[in-house]
């Protein structure tokens, strides 16, 4: 009846009354819309967390550095002292040095020292013939970290 004003249901009522799916169904459901935000919302937080471990690790990284600068420090002007005075009373073997604050941008993150131990290199005949001077920075800022150095230095000869 083309033609004869005659009103027809739309396709999806009709396919409902046939008692069959509509074959023409557009869109998406409710069920899809929350599932696409909870990954959208989950890949945020992910990110959002990998930008704040990074940036720890970078912050880490800056504080090693100044303690790894600290040591090198402590290691040549104690070394130049060796030079100039090898009787001074902080080169003697089996001294400790007391810990001194190790400061970055004007924060006291850790300490610094220095101890002197005897050393026998078994190539040569006296014993102890070398001294050890180990330097070393400690911090704690998240987990407990060091930095040491160390350097043999030849025994003072009176």
């Amino acid at each position: 009846m083309i033609g004869s004003g005659a009103h027809r249901p739309p396709l999806a009522a009709r396919a409902v009354r046939a008692g069959r799916p509509c074959a023409d169904e557009g869109g998406f459901s409710l069920i899809e819309a929350l599932l696409a935000t909870i990954i959208a919302v989950l890949a945020v937080l992910g990110l959002a967390y990998t930008f704040s471990v990074g940036r720890g690790q970078v912050n880490r990284y800056e504080v090693a550095r100044a303690a790894m600068g600290e040591a090198e420090t402590q290691m040549e002007r104690l070394t130049l002292l060796a030079d100039s005075s090898p009787f001074a009373d902080s080169l003697a073997v089996g001294y400790v040095s007391p810990d001194f604050p190790f400061t970055y941008r004007g924060a006291t993150l850790g300490t610094v020292g220095w101890r002197m131990v005897g050393y026998d290199d078994p190539n040569l005949p006296s014993n102890p013939d070398l001294r050890r001077l180990v330097v070393f920075v400690r911090w704690n800022i998240v987990t407990p970290d060091s930095v040491q150095f160390e350097q043999l230095l030849p025994l003072p000869t009176p």
